[in-house]
């Protein structure tokens, strides 16, 4: 390990043509199961060999990530410690060279790891999603769809910490989504995830069924702020805007009336103004409404709860 990062140092400049024979090795050993200290020196000589190489190691980002979430749940704080001090170079090179950094292939990797229960790996992922939402380059909303249910899952999570983080993370997102101009992007978008969302307005978790509602609202906000200034918007965009709400407008719906006495009072006055919103979409979409589908959705939330009263 000693001498693969001595060669790293020495390549200097030419690291780069020669990372795979250096990275591949001393990854492999992040597995050893016999010695905590060979993982340990493992993680220093990774530490050694991406700094010699900085940008040129972003291009192997995803097997150094898969190797920090390994040590990251590793059972000897010594190993987690050194993950730690490895990870904060990897966001170091990665601030210093956002437009190299391949978030496309990177996005699939994090939600998945995302699943992960242990708390070091959740906060690693948090906190990879709070460095990515820094920089333009990256454009981390555009991948929102693949990785925002995991980030609404974490809304329940145990730790405080998470919770908190995840909440902060939603927030900083949401007003990305908002922030975008190109109406296009924007609606595929706020279409691909609010499906996503709506899921979360029957969550045990009250944090979730809150924030759920919050984005639908601005979903629908949204909507209305594309569509307000017609001589400004292209004709053609506000008519895919108006095209895609009638089939997602009954699922939320069916969000919505599940909160709309909830027993939390801000649960459901955020009900109340998501309802009020749907009504005046309902009005601008006309002859495009859904109405069977949305009265099948009051049929159900009815019957709902009278099963309820009558238990």
């Amino acid at each position: 390990l000693i001498g693969l990062a001595s060669v790293a140092i020495g390549l200097d400049s030419e690291v780069g043509q020669f990372l795979p024979q250096l990275l591949h090795p001393v990854l492999e050993l992040f597995k050893d199961q016999d010695d905590s200290r060979v993982r340990y020196y493992a993680c220093e000589a990774l530490y050694n060999i991406s700094k010699v190489a900085s940008e040129a190691v972003l291009p192997h980002f995803n097997a150094v990530f898969e190797g920090l979430c390994r040590l990251y749940a590793d059972v000897v704080s010594d190993v987690r410690n050194g993950a730690q001090v490895l990870d904060r170079l990897m966001k170091d090179i990665v601030t210093n060279h956002p437009s190299k950094f391949r978030a496309g292939e990177f996005v699939p990797l994090l939600a998945a790891r995302m699943h992960n229960l242990n708390p070091m790996i959740r906060h690693a992922a948090l906190s990879w999603i709070t460095l990515l939402m820094q920089f333009t380059e990256v454009d981390i909303v555009r991948y929102l769809p693949q990785f925002l249910e995991r980030l609404f899952d974490m809304l329940g999570d145990q730790s405080r910490d998470i919770r908190h983080t995840a909440d902060a993370c939603l927030n900083k997102l949401l007003c990305g989504v908002k922030s975008i101009e190109e109406q296009e992007k924007a609606g595929e978008i706020v279409f691909e995830t609010a499906g996503l969302v709506v899921k979360f307005c029957s969550s045990d978790d009250a944090c979730s069924r809150l924030t759920a509602l919050c984005w639908l609202y601005e979903f629908v906000n949204l909507s209305f702020a594309q569509n307000a200034d017609d001589l400004r918007a292209d004709k053609a965009e506000v008519l895919r805007w108006k095209a895609g709400w009638p089939t997602h407008m009954p699922e939320l719906l069916g969000g919505t009336l599940r909160c709309i006495d909830d027993a939390e009072d801000e649960i459901a006055r955020m009900a109340v103004e998501m309802n009020n919103g749907l009504l005046e979409m309902a009005q601008s979409l006309g002859d495009d409404l859904p109405v069977d589908k949305l009265v099948a959705k009051l049929l159900t939330s009815m019957h709902k709860r009278d099963g309820q009263a009558d238990d």
